[in-house]
């Protein structure tokens, strides 16, 4: 394995997390001003109900996403990728059974075989 294969890491598609809590936030203060509202007597308990029910929706949507970019990130860095396999002080196939079996481990998610095909789901991004 040679660790030069590794592409350099660029900024990828991810959503910028901070400005979904920071919105998650803005949905936590506007539903408490409706609630201010409606206890003051000034709003319906119908239209606190519509917006209400239009906050929780957008805030469950913000949170999917937060879930989802959360399970979609790369369990290793693909420096750390690189600095295991600088580590190795020999060929892969030098190494005893035990030792390629944990570097595999390290390096390697899933491996996927079809008839005459094999897929490799990587711990880092490629």
């Amino acid at each position: 394995m040679n660790p030069n294969l590794i592409k350099e890491e660029y900024p990828t598609s991810e959503i910028d997390e901070t400005l979904l809590i920071k919105r998650l936030s803005e949905l936590d203060k506007k539903l408490e001003k409706l609630v201010s509202l409606y206890l003051d007597d000034s709003l319906s308990v119908d239209f606190l109900n519509v917006k209400k029910e239009e906050i929780e929706v957008e805030r469950k949507g913000i949170e999917n996403k937060l879930l989802d970019n959360e399970s979609n990130k790369p369990e290793l860095k693909q420096s750390e990728a690189i600095d295991i396999l600088n580590s190795l002080k020999s060929s892969v196939l030098k190494l005893d059974y035990e030792k390629q079996k944990n570097l595999v481990r390290k390096l390697i998610k899933k491996i996927t075989m079809k008839d005459d095909e094999m897929a490799l789901e990587w711990r880092f991004t490629v």
